[in-house]
């Protein structure tokens, strides 16, 4: 867990993680810095409980320096991630466990959650099987990363690490860079409580986050030798902010939808995500319709 000026949540999301069913665990805390009491609080927690152990930054040095620096400071043979300001379910650790434990090869296992904030939740769902989530990094994240635990020595084979030059979205590039190589799947059952508020890092910088996404999107499709323009994938994925303005650039993003749509075939895997299918041809089917309303 990373913890930068989060005080009025992380002592209930530290909690969250104390009270699991299954109790055999380090609970790895660094303190990037922060400047509020966050730091005394789970001061405070650690002496109560042997289980956790804290790290200190002197300065703030960002997600994916803390992300990779507990990862390698771990010692168990799984490591689950948790942020500073969410909730776990009390069973999260072992039904991730007992999971894992079942299915050798299943590398990282993530799950749903329930996306809440101080007037409404809704559930978060995730694509459950491995094919789904490798399908599914064009349209987004294919985990909630405060659901996961990972292998530990998945991560080091395949030398999985956070980008530190990303501000936002580390965990989504994490994602596409585990595809090739890792077996993934999500368990149904929600496990994690994912607050929204605005102190969240993913709540700055539209701009910044959708320029990332777009980067790892098209990193993600030039596997399957799919190289589409930044402006095709901006308009696929932000549809509602960023409609297709004329025929030229609708085309241009039906050839993304053909594209995406033939990854199947790369993976020769029938059947692959049907969902994401619907998904896709929402999306193409959408940017056309408003398209016929505008300009020609």
């Amino acid at each position: 867990m990373s913890v930068f000026n989060t005080a009025p949540f992380v002592g209930e999301a530290v909690d969250s993680v104390l009270r699991q069913t299954f109790g055999d665990f380090e609970l790895l805390i660094m303190d990037d810095g922060s400047t509020d009491d966050s730091g005394a609080i789970i001061a405070a927690l650690a002496a109560q409980d042997s289980r956790i152990r804290i790290l200190r930054n002197e300065r703030n040095r960002g997600l994916g320096y803390c992300r990779n620096h507990l990862m390698r400071e771990a010692a168990g043979s799984y490591l689950a991630l948790m942020d500073a300001d969410d909730i776990c379910a009390a069973t999260r650790l072992g039904a991730q466990k007992e999971f894992l434990d079942a299915n050798p090869a299943v590398g990282i296992a993530g799950a749903r959650a329930v996306m809440f904030s101080e007037t409404k939740e809704r559930l978060w769902r995730v694509p459950p099987g491995n094919w789904e989530i490798k399908s599914h990094p064009l349209l987004g994240p294919p985990l909630c990363h405060p659901s996961v635990m990972m292998r530990a020595s998945t991560v080091r084979k395949n030398r999985l690490t956070f980008n530190e030059d990303y501000l936002s979205a580390q965990d989504y590039l994490f994602w596409v860079d585990a595809c090739p190589a890792v077996v993934m799947a999500n368990l149904k059952t929600p496990l994690l409580h994912y607050r929204r508020h605005r102190r969240q890092l993913s709540g700055v910088n539209n701009e910044t986050r959708l320029a990332n996404h777009i980067k790892i999107a098209q990193k993600h499709l030039a596997r399957f030798n799919i190289h589409p323009s930044a402006g095709a994938v901006r308009r696929f994925i932000w549809r509602r902010h960023h409609p297709c303005a004329n025929r030229r650039e609708l085309h241009e993003v039906r050839e993304v939808v053909d594209a995406i749509l033939s990854i199947e075939d790369f993976y020769g895997y029938p059947g692959v995500a049907p969902s994401l299918r619907r998904k896709i041809r929402a999306r193409y089917f959408l940017s056309w319709a408003r398209l016929r309303g505008g300009s020609k």
